[in-house]
């Protein structure tokens, strides 16, 4: 990798830890570009040479928030552990609520929940068979929609509440809800 591109990695990095940690301290309105610099040890003038706004670092976060989870879930697989993917997801927005808080208030709802729609949508196919019933993919498209914004707005009530229940109490509600145990 050369060094420039080192270099815009590091101070990538910085500014997205610099971001979450200001978002505990605030709302990102009241984040400027100079205290997010400072934050960061990084010259505004490096911010410019890779972002427009605030906004791009929240992006660039994001995507490196699910990148990095993602990797983390796939390696356990390759170890054999099998984790709950929404326990750990549901951890990591905990940890992270006052970022979540703010990208839930950005994203659309079906983005949020992306990486569920396989689980959700082969849950639907399982009781599709156990029931007996014909769902064409046209139907089975909207009841996994259906399910995977239900699941978003009991996150976003969670996030909006500060994520005051416990990580196993939303489990169970989406659950219960997705399931119907």
């Amino acid at each position: 990798m050369n060094n420039s591109k080192t270099k815009y990695n590091n101070s990538s990095w910085r500014m997205s830890e610099a971001l979450l940690r200001l978002l505990d301290e605030k709302p990102l309105d009241n984040i400027t570009i100079k205290e997010l610099c400072g934050e960061a040890g990084v010259n505004r003038s490096t911010f410019y040479a890779h972002y427009g706004s605030i906004e791009d670092i929240l992006e660039e976060t994001r995507t490196g928030i699910v990148e990095n989870f993602i990797k983390d879930v796939r390696k356990k697989a390759q170890d054999g552990v099998e984790d709950d993917i929404l326990t750990a997801y549901l951890e990591l927005i905990r940890k992270h609520r006052n970022f979540y808080k703010v990208h839930m208030e950005t994203t659309s709802p079906l983005a949020f929940t992306d990486m569920f729609k396989e689980r959700v949508t082969k849950r639907l196919e399982d009781v599709e068979k156990a029931e007996g019933v014909d769902l064409d993919g046209n139907r089975l498209e909207y009841m996994a929609r259906y399910h995977l914004v239900g699941i978003y707005a009991v996150i976003k009530k969670w996030v909006d509440s500060g994520c005051e229940e416990s990580v196993d109490y939303i489990h169970g509600i989406i659950h219960e809800c997705t399931i119907g145990d």
